[in-house]
């Protein structure tokens, strides 16, 4: 790096340290339904239920209009473990919650918003799917 170079670099950072910036997003979780039972999440139920896409559609719409340039997707891991669950799954014709986020995210990128999932722990198959229709996905680890 040139002595230029390091002073251009030095005067952003100053110019920039105080500055905070944000994206406006929705926040959709899918269902509470997972195969973990972390003791810090509020989100697991004995009773699960999904969201069904008409009312992910209205959350995305409302988020549209709000001017969210987001919406972060999440949902507990390996939901399908819970027969109601898979069964719902199967009667919208997927197989799996990650083939539904899928066409939820297109969903969202067709009104204008960027898709980020938090699916947990999935297969690279998963990944390959999602790839295309996120703008990023996240994961926790503990």
């Amino acid at each position: 790096m040139t002595g230029f170079e390091a002073c251009r670099f030095k005067h952003i950072y100053l110019t920039m340290k105080s500055i905070a910036t944000f994206s406006k997003n929705i926040f959709i979780p899918l269902t509470d339904a997972c195969h973990n039972n972390c003791g810090y999440c509020t989100y697991r139920s004995e009773s699960p239920t999904i969201m069904d896409r008409d009312s992910v559609l209205r959350l995305l719409k409302k988020g549209a209009v709000a001017r969210c340039t987001e919406v972060l997707f999440t949902f507990g891991e390996k939901p399908e473990v819970y027969p109601e669950i898979k069964e719902r799954l199967e009667e919208w014709g997927y197989s799996t919650i990650i083939e539904y986020l899928h066409d939820l995210c297109l969903d969202a990128i067709n009104l204008g918003l960027l898709p980020h999932s938090n699916p947990g722990s999935v297969t690279r198959r998963d990944l390959e799917l999602l790839r295309d229709v996120n703008a990023s996905m996240g994961l926790m680890l503990e």
